[in-house]
Formats: structure tokens, C-alpha cells, sequence
């Protein structure tokens, strides 16, 4: 037997106005906690960011008009600036929003390569071979 408990959503810790610019938001995984539609729409209005999300993510959010969504493969790099790259990587996790849709889109890790310094980024992960093939790729990763 299913019950539904429905989607319960958590105060924002920090007000929208209170937040610095945002020049791009990393989206790893399409779960619930990870992809809020409503604070997403907030923040594009508002900063009007790059976002960054794997494969099949945009199927989610053609309804919300954000046609600054890049998607990216594994190993996929995005060149924000001259200073700044940005690479989505694997991880150990799966994607979905519902009872049928599990895997339907990619989910994984960025790596953030700056002039101030680099940056690992995995969402929700367990350990697995990807992570010699992340700091193969990144060697300033131990």
C-alpha cells in the first residue's frame, strides 16, 4: 500500500534580497532536494545565472522558460570565462522524481577550475571507480 506524503518544502535559510549576484548554479542530480523548481524560477528572474545540469535535465524545466540551461555529458566541459571552466563528472547516484522515471536523466559532479583555485563538487555520491578516473583527469585531487 502507497501513502502519500507529498513534497514538504523547508524554510529558506537566507532571504532572496540577502544573497550576493549568482553567475551560475550547478544542478547534480534532478531529486527533489536537489532541483527545487519554485527557488530555481526565483533566482532566474532575479540573476538570470548560467545553469549547469546533465543530460535530459531540460525536460524538467521547459516549462519554467530557463533557456540558459547547458547540459552536459560526463567529462563534458563548460567555459564560463577565461579564468573559469567547468567540468561535470561521474558519481554514484541515480536521478528521478517519481515512482517511473528513475535514470531518465544524467546525474553527476563538477569540477570547478578557477584562477583562485579548484573546486570538487559531487552533490549526493558513494565511493566507486570514478573517483581514481576524477583524480586521473584532476591530479590536484588526492
Amino acid at each position: 500500500m502507497f501513502h502519500n506524503v507529498g513534497v514538504h518544502s523547508s524554510p529558506q535559510p537566507t532571504a532572496l534580497e540577502d544573497l550576493p549576484n549568482i553567475d551560475i548554479i550547478l544542478i547534480s542530480h534532478d531529486h527533489y532536494d536537489h532541483l527545487d523548481i519554485t527557488s530555481l524560477q526565483q533566482l532566474t528572474e532575479k540573476y538570470q545565472p548560467v545553469i549547469l545540469a546533465g543530460l535530459g535535465v531540460k525536460q524538467r524545466l521547459e516549462s519554467t522558460a530557463m533557456n540558459m540551461l547547458v547540459e552536459l555529458d560526463w567529462w563534458q566541459e563548460y567555459i564560463f570565462s577565461k579564468e573559469l571552466g567547468i567540468t561535470f563528472v561521474p558519481s554514484r547516484n541515480n536521478s528521478g522524481r517519481g515512482l517511473f522515471d528513475e535514470n531518465k536523466t544524467l546525474w553527476g559532479g563538477f569540477v570547478i577550475k578557477g584562477s583562485a583555485g579548484d573546486v570538487l563538487f559531487m552533490g549526493d555520491t558513494a565511493l566507486g571507480g570514478f573517483l581514481k578516473e576524477i583524480k586521473r583527469a584532476f591530479p590536484v585531487f588526492v
